[in-house]
């Protein structure tokens, strides 16, 4: 035998080309399918805490940062940006929880503000009634000649307090007959109609035709009770004034109805003076019956 055979053809030294095949074949990294995720640390709640706590209360429960008002959503995405790579969906739960405590604290340390004011409108208000107009007082002597009957004419002295400036006035008397001794106090109305004013000797002159109708009672001298009585006079009167001094004449027929009586009919002449003006106060109604005793 010429030796062993030779070894097979072509045979692959071990070590090299399956050596080369593996390290072409790629190999799993230790980390591959690893998911990374970022969750809030306590540095990141301290960091939004202290966010948040710059924040009030505003109407509403909601946030206000120097008088102006931020929504929930405006507060959470500003405080995703101080917790980087970490989801909102674990920033907002802890924002929400924070800003609830706030709210409760808020609620139950602190005074709530009171609301504003409700105003409500009311009606323009009424112009008030006009206050009485002043008085006029006036002193004069009254004589009375009589018509249907023969008697000697009478003397009277006579005070008058006459309310109002218009056509329609007020009108209170009282009046002592000095030839018969009876004393008379009445009430009534006056309409008058007035002229144009003139002057006359450096005051005002002025004419007027007046109806007087006044009731009350009449007591005779000598007795303890009055009779009723009515009076209704139309005439003419001049009136001239200084300053607050008035003097005036009246030219009036009389019509004079008294209990127990028939009725008089009288002529009457009344000059008299008195103050233009007194303080106005409110005064008995129109047409009274005054009771006088002796």
């Amino acid at each position: 035998m010429a030796g062993s055979p030779p070894g097979p053809k072509g045979k692959v030294k071990e070590g090299s080309v399956k050596d080369q095949t593996l390290a072409l074949i790629p190999t799993p990294s230790p980390v591959a399918g690893l998911k990374f995720s970022f969750h809030l640390t306590a540095e990141d709640r301290a960091l939004i805490w202290t966010y948040l706590r710059i924040f009030t209360v505003g109407p509403g429960l909601r946030p206000m940062f120097l008088s102006e008002p931020r929504s929930l959503d405006e507060v959470i995405d500003n405080a995703c940006k101080l917790a980087l790579m970490v989801p909102r969906d674990e920033v907002e739960p802890y924002v929400r929880a924070c800003w609830s405590r706030l709210v409760y604290d808020a609620l139950t340390r602190t005074p709530l503000t009171p609301p504003k004011p409700m105003i409500i409108p009311l009606p323009p208000a009424k112009p008030s009634a006009a206050a009485p107009d002043d008085l006029q007082s006036a002193l004069g002597l009254q004589w009375t000649w009589h018509l249907l009957r023969s008697a000697p004419s009478e003397k009277t002295v006579q005070v008058q307090l006459t309310q109002g400036s218009g056509s329609l006035q007020r009108v209170y008397q009282f009046s002592v007959n000095l030839t018969t001794g009876d004393a008379q106090a009445v009430a009534g109305f006056q309409l008058q109609k007035e002229s144009r004013k003139v002057k006359f000797l450096g005051g005002l002159l002025k004419g007027s035709g007046f109806l007087q109708l006044v009731a009350g009672i009449n007591v005779a001298r000598g007795t303890a009770w009055g009779t009723i009585t009515f009076q209704v006079q139309a005439g003419v009167q001049a009136t001239a004034t200084w300053g607050p001094i008035t003097v005036s004449v009246q030219l009036a027929p009389q019509l004079t109805l008294q209990q127990g009586q028939g009725p008089a009919i009288d002529m009457t002449a009344t000059p008299q003076a008195g103050q233009s003006s007194l303080p106005g106060r409110q005064y008995p109604g129109t047409i009274s019956v005054i009771s006088v005793r002796f």
